[in-house]
Parts: structure tokens; sequence; C-alpha cells
């Protein structure tokens, strides 16, 4: 018995929608996610979600607990790529 592939879910941090006025029209409001789960987490960065939970488990990247689930700032992901990048100009 075949079965289809599950359809790819949306990286929620792929979304990122330019600023919007808050509904009283005072501040603008950031619709660009403060932290994403562990699975998004690792896609953002092209690794495992198990390498990732290490990383962080090891005090390689700062996360938050919420809970049970471990979040992970998009900056936070960023700086862990950067520290890692070999060669290049300086």
């Amino acid at each position: 018995m075949s079965h289809a592939p599950a359809p790819r879910r949306r990286l929620r941090a792929d979304v990122v929608e330019p600023e919007r006025v808050s509904a009283a029209g005072l501040a603008p409001v950031a619709t660009t996610p403060l932290a994403v789960d562990l699975e998004d987490a690792a896609r953002l960065i092209g690794m495992s979600a198990r390498w990732l939970r290490r990383a962080a488990a090891a005090g390689d990247i700062p996360y938050a607990r919420l809970g049970r689930a471990l979040r992970f700032r998009p900056e936070d992901l960023r700086a862990l790529v950067d520290r890692h990048v070999i060669g290049g100009a300086a």
C-alpha cells in the first residue's frame, strides 16, 4: 500500500512580514518570531534536531526552555553558524 508523502511544513521563520502598526497606531508590531522550536531551528541551520539538542546541552548555543520544549532565537542561530565559518575575507 502506497502512502502519499506528508506535506512539508512551512517554517514559521520564513514568514517575515513588513512591520505593521499596532491597533492603537502607536508603535510597530514585530511579526518576526522571537524564538523558533527545535525542529524549525535545526532546519534553518541545515542540521538535525538531535545535533542541535546536543549543541544546546553542551552550551554551544543559548536556548529557552518553555515547559518541556526548547526554543531558539534566530540571532543565536546565526551567531552559531558565524562562529563556525572557516576561511573567507576577514
